[in-house]
């Protein structure tokens, strides 16, 4: 039987040591940090985070053996129901083999699953993840858990996947002249599926007082929404900046011709890649034009696709941009609310990769 208790400072040199293998495997971005920077990372994250309550607070679990075997990383994350305030989770877990996963994972879950929290979430979780958190009262969102992503050059795409493979990688400089060439004829052919953006939309770097302004008037009074104060989101944009592996981080505001604010969007740009779109947000009938409005952003600088987890009330605008979709990575949440549950499974939950953990990067 494993003892479980809170995490405490002293214990993350032990779990960076005992753990490290895997974060590096989940987080390239991370494969050239120090153990003492990794640990610099885990406190950051997980004790200087802008929501920290010792109240949620992460977990340990320790074997007969008294070493660490796995550990539940938590960020308490505010949100708002129909004006009133709830307490979230975001939760990661880690074991140190396949073998402990379900045994640690579970405890772990099941004891962090008693706390004053209204709300429990992860929106990473793997097949296994999900099972687990299946077998103590987790329940999965299958629409919250798709990906969709929008293909701009197909065959350097193809040549991407390609290089990702390590004894095709030194193919990819021969290859790509070729796909660039592909490319260029199949754009010009289906040109048609590119709309111009148009004249009349300003474009800004997007402002932090702005979006959290907006943020609630773009979504129904109903929704679960996240809560953001200028100090805490630009704590999120500071850790989402740091993903270098993803390319440089873009915060684009969009106005009408009356300067009204009728969106914004959030991405990676590196040139030739595939880049991931962190959050996408407009109002209402307008999220054709704010998804117009990134495409054309993203092939400026040369991306060769975007993919993004999908937000359900927008699936439509989405799918009618040529967009395919496929599975992610699973979202699950654990509540003992059951309104909070229904939210999710109806689509009425705004959350992005923002509120996630996609910025722990574990």
């Amino acid at each position: 039987m494993n003892s479980i208790r809170p995490l405490e400072k002293k214990d993350i040199p032990d779990i960076v040591e005992k753990l490290q293998h895997i974060f590096l495997r989940n987080a390239p971005s991370r494969r050239n940090l120090s153990p003492d920077k990794l640990t610099g990372h885990f406190e950051d994250i997980l004790f200087n985070n802008p929501w920290y309550d010792p109240e949620i607070t992460s977990l340990v679990s320790r074997g007969k053996d008294g070493k660490i075997n796995g550990f539940l990383g938590v960020v308490p994350r505010p949100m708002r129901l129909s004006g009133q305030p709830l307490r979230a989770a975001v939760i990661f877990y880690h074991a140190d083999s396949e073998s402990s996963v379900s045994l640690a994972g579970a405890q772990l879950l099941k004891t962090f699953f008693s706390g004053p929290q209204d709300l429990s979430l992860t929106d990473a979780a793997s097949d296994i993840g999900r099972r687990i958190w299946g077998a103590v009262g987790g329940t999965q969102l299958p629409l919250y858990s798709l990906q969709w992503e929008r293909i701009f050059r197909p065959a350097r795409v193809a040549v991407e996947a390609l290089s990702r493979r390590r004894m095709l990688a030194p193919f990819e400089g021969a290859l790509s002249p070729v796909a660039n060439l592909a490319d260029s004829v199949t754009n010009r052919l289906f040109s048609s599926h590119s709309p111009p953006t148009g004249n009349s939309y300003i474009e800004e770097d997007l402002d932090i007082k702005i979006l959290i302004e907006s943020l609630p008037l773009f979504y129904p009074a109903g929704a679960l929404q996240p809560v953001y104060h200028e100090h805490s989101l630009q704590w999120i944009f500071d850790q989402a900046d740091q993903f270098r592996s993803h390319g440089e981080l873009k915060k684009v505001m969009v106005r009408n011709a009356k300067r009204e604010v009728i969106g914004w969007y959030l991405y990676y740009v590196k040139t030739g890649r595939r880049c991931p779109v962190l959050h996408i947000a407009a109002k209402k009938g307008a999220m054709d034009i704010i998804l117009n409005h990134l495409f054309s952003h993203a092939r400026r600088h040369g991306v060769t696709a975007l993919y993004g987890r999908v937000d359900p009330k927008y699936i439509h605008d989405v799918a009618n941009q040529h967009c395919f979709f496929r599975l992610g990575s699973w979202t699950v949440v654990h509540s003992q609310n059951e309104e909070l549950i229904r939210l999710f499974q109806l689509g009425e939950a705004a959350v992005s990769r923002l509120d996630g953990e996609w910025i722990s990067q574990f």
